[in-house]
This record gives structure tokens, C-alpha cells and sequence, in this order.
């Protein structure tokens, strides 16, 4: 009695094979039948075949759980009488679970250098799995974390990624190699196989504080003037090596990044600022590792500066229109600005002059740009407005300064309100006469007497009491 396969994964098929021969003699059984039982329950029958064999399938079943299990199984041969006699005979079948899904990883490493403290470096290491099936690693995943070749510690995964924190001597220079390593998982139908990051390099030097100074080229400066910034950095009397990065920073926002020359000193040129008032300004270097040495980072003292705001110039700004319009007609209001210096307005640096927004009772009706008049020289804006109505209006305007670069013109508006009167439109109706009381009684070529012929004595007395 045989099973093949004799190990069968659940729910799959295998062939049961009994094989009858004579006890004695060699005559070949070719005739009876066999039952097959599997943990004695029949599962069917088959004859026996010319070469004293009969073969049934058989379908292992689906299992509870993932404990592989053996069944017996079991050939009864009936008997071919009276040459052969019944017998039996047994096997076994091992029904093994569906095999675990895989799932397989790869393993991203970074490391990023801190700040030495106590004589250490601390590395932060950064671990990123990127999964075949997209998903997270199940609760309990881990990875191993090695410097040098060497298991440093083992850190639980958290849904794709890890972290952890080495620290290092940073007195000697060294450079030290880190990999993550995640190790096998597996869950109830599921291997999520082990995988290892590439070789990740920390290079340590020892550590120096450079000093950092920082210099303008003036105390004080008007808003919108250029000034030049100088920082130098040096180490141990010495400058560090050309190229290295300072950042400028004014009242602590970044107004600039310049690299060093071979003596140590960056420029940054021509920087204008927008904004007046006091600057505390400084030079930063943020670290970094030159030629096998640590540099940290500082920061230099401050240097101050005063941003001065630009002169104000005071304006003066009138109104100039006819004060008697009729509705519907348009009226030109012209809005002349002038400096109350006597200076021109384009004495301020800038070819934008403002412009003048103009009002009506109060109420914004347009506005128009300040443009000089070739002919008379004048700062002015123009306007054009229609009085829809009849009646009495205020009109004012109201000039919005300009920024130039050596002066800011100061806004302004009209000292008093320019009154327009508006009159109705003349329209001409002609008027009729008072009504005639002639009548023409005139019958064409009918005398009179042909007319009361034809009218009738009657009628013409009413229509001469019509008439009257």
C-alpha cells in the first residue's frame, strides 16, 4: 500500500496504490476488489487490474489550522475464492498546511551628524523599509543596527520605519561604517523575509570652535542705499580654507550666504535694506569638517547699524473745474499737487509721482495718475466725470504721496471742497395760440342758398349755435 505524493499540501490530491500478490507461489492475482479507508472511513473502491494493482484518488482535506496532520490509510482486499484469500494492508498521508505568503523588503539607511557634548558624537540613524506588498511590518518586526560589522542594538519597527541614536568618540579621527539589518518575521500565514540596508559612512575629527567676526562699512545708512557686509573666520590664528559658507543675518532673518577667500574673509556686496530702523547683524558658521578637522559652529559678535528713513517732503494738492455744469455733460477735473518746498515733485528720484483719487460728497468717483504738463510744467491729474443730476456737490481730492529714492512726498488732500452747481437740461416745446373762433363755412363753388339746400334749415341752425 502506498501514497504518492505521501506528503500532500491541504486541499490538493494524491494517489492511493495497492499492490496484491500471492503469499506463495507466483501466480498473479488479477481478480477481487479493495476497499480504501482513510482513519477507517471507506473513500472508495477499485479492482484489481491485470497487474495486481488498484489505485483510487484522494483529496486531502482543508486543515483547522496550520498543525500539520497524519492520516492512516487503509487497502481491504476482498478475496478471489477460494484462490485467494482477503487481506489488508496501511500507510500513511502527512497533510501539511498552505505554504506562508512572502513578503520581501529593502532597507534604506541615513545618518546625520549632531552636535559633540561630553566628549561624544552623537549619529542619528534613520531606518526607511520599503515592502513588496506596499504594506507596513507587522507588530514585533526589528531591525539590528551594526557599526563596524557589529551589533550596537536591535530597535522595533514601527509600521516601515526606525530610529536610534549612536554615539562616538569625536576626540580621534575615525570613520566608522553603519548598516541596518531587519530581521525575519513571521506571522500566522505570513514570512516577511530579512533584508540589509547598504554601508552607511560617519567620518569623526576632532572638534575646534573657529571665531567669527562681522563688519559694515558704515554706522548709518538711508533706507534703500547699499551697504557692504564683511565676516571673516579663522581657527587657531589662521583662516579656514577658501570656499567656506557664512551666512549674514539681520535682526535674525538670513539676508545673504558668501564664501570665504584664501585670507579667511567674504563680502557680501551692495546689500540694500528696505526697512528702517537699528540692525543687529551677524556672521554664522554652521559647522562642517575640513580636511579631517571638526570645525563647530559660531556665531560672531554683532555689528549695529542705523537704517535712517528717507526726508519727507510736505505736498499740497487743489482742485481746478468749472462750478456750473448742466446734468449730462461731462466736466474735466484737474487736480494740481505741488511741494510746498517749491521743489519739483521729480526732485524726490522717481518717475512714478502718486496719483489723486477725487470724491463727491465724500463719495470716491475715479482716480487718475500724477503726470507733469509740458506745456505749464505742472505736477496734475486729470479727470473726467458726468453730473447725472441736478443739484449741488462737494467735490474734494486726495493725493497718495510717492517714494522716491532720496525723498518720500508726503500725501495730501484739498483744503476746502470746490462746490459745483448743476443745472437742468433747456429743453424748447412750442406752446400753442388761443383757439380761433372763425369757421370757415366757405362750400367750395356752393352758394349759400345752394348750401341751405343741401343741409337743411334745420342743421344750419345748429351749426350756427355751434358756431356761435
Amino acid at each position: 500500500m502506498t501514497a504518492s505524493p505521501a506528503t500532500a499540501q491541504e486541499g490538493t490530491t494524491t494517489t492511493l496504490t495497492a499492490d496484491v500478490s500471492a503469499v506463495h507461489g507466483t501466480n498473479v492475482v488479477t481478480a477481487g476488489d479493495i476497499v480504501f479507508e482513510v482513519d477507517g472511513v471507506s473513500i472508495g473502491s477499485a479492482p484489481v487490474g491485470a497487474n495486481g494493482r488498484a489505485s483510487v484518488p484522494y483529496t486531502v482535506p482543508l486543515l483547522d489550522n496550520r498543525d500539520p496532520v497524519t492520516q492512516t490509510v487503509t487497502a481491504r482486499y476482498s478475496g478471489d475464492a477460494p484462490r485467494f484469500g482477503a487481506s489488508t494492508s496501511t500507510t500513511t498521508v502527512r497533510v501539511d498546511p498552505e505554504p506562508k505568503s512572502e513578503v520581501t523588503s529593502t532597507v534604506g539607511l541615513t545618518a546625520s551628524r549632531g552636535l559633540p557634548e561630553n566628549g561624544r558624537l552623537p549619529v542619528a540613524l534613520d531606518v526607511e523599509i520599503d515592502t513588496s506588498n506596499g504594506l507596513d511590518l507587522p507588530e514585533g518586526a526589528q531591525v539590528e543596527i551594526l557599526r563596524n560589522g557589529v551589533v550596537v542594538d536591535t530597535i522595533p519597527v514601527e509600521g516601515v520605519t526606525a530610529t536610534y541614536t549612536d554615539t562616538v568618540d569625536y576626540s580621534t579621527v575615525a570613520t566608522y561604517t553603519y548598516t541596518a539589518r531587519l530581521l525575519e518575521t513571521e506571522t500566522y500565514d505570513t514570512i516577511y523575509r530579512g533584508a540589509t540596508s547598504d554601508p552607511v559612512e560617519v567620518q569623526v575629527a576632532p572638534a575646534i570652535t573657529p571665531t567669527v567676526s562681522v563688519a559694515v562699512d558704515r554706522d548709518t545708512v538711508l533706507i534703500g542705499r547699499a551697504v557692504d557686509i564683511t565676516a571673516t573666520v579663522t581657527a587657531d590664528g589662521g583662516p579656514l580654507p577658501a570656499g567656506t559658507e557664512l551666512i549674514i543675518r539681520a535682526n535674525g532673518r538670513d539676508i545673504g550666504t558668501v564664501t570665504t577667500d584664501a585670507g579667511g574673509n567674504a563680502v557680501l556686496a551692495g546689500h540694500e535694506f528696505d526697512i528702517p530702523g537699528d540692525k543687529n547683524i551677524v556672521a554664522v558658521f554652521e559647522g562642517a569638517q575640513i580636511d579631517g578637522t571638526n570645525y563647530l559652529m559660531a556665531t560672531s559678535a554683532p555689528a549695529r547699524l542705523t537704517v535712517e528713513a528717507l526726508p519727507e517732503v510736505d505736498s499740497e494738492t487743489t482742485i481746478e473745474l468749472q462750478t456750473v455744469a448742466t446734468a449730462g455733460d461731462e466736466v474735466t477735473i484737474t487736480a494740481v499737487v505741488s511741494r510746498l518746498d517749491g521743489r519739483d515733485l521729480t526732485d524726490a528720484g522717481t518717475d512714478d509721482l502718486g496719483s489723486v483719487w477725487f470724491f463727491r460728497d465724500g463719495d470716491a468717483i475715479g482716480s487718475a495718475p500724477v503726470v507733469i504738463n509740458s506745456a505749464t510744467g505742472e505736477a496734475t491729474a486729470v479727470f473726467t466725470h458726468r453730473f447725472a443730476e441736478r443739484g449741488e456737490y462737494r467735490i474734494t481730492a486726495e493725493y497718495s504721496g510717492a517714494f522716491g529714492t532720496d525723498e518720500v512726498i508726503a500725501p495730501s488732500e484739498t483744503a476746502d471742497a470746490t462746490v459745483v452747481t448743476v443745472r437742468p437740461s433747456e429743453i424748447e416745446i412750442d406752446e400753442p395760440g388761443p383757439p380761433s373762433n372763425e369757421i370757415d363755412l366757405s362750400f367750395g363753388s356752393l352758394d349759400l342758398g345752394s348750401a341751405m339746400d343741401v343741409i337743411g334749415t334745420d342743421n344750419l341752425s345748429s351749426l350756427g349755435n355751434l358756431v356761435g
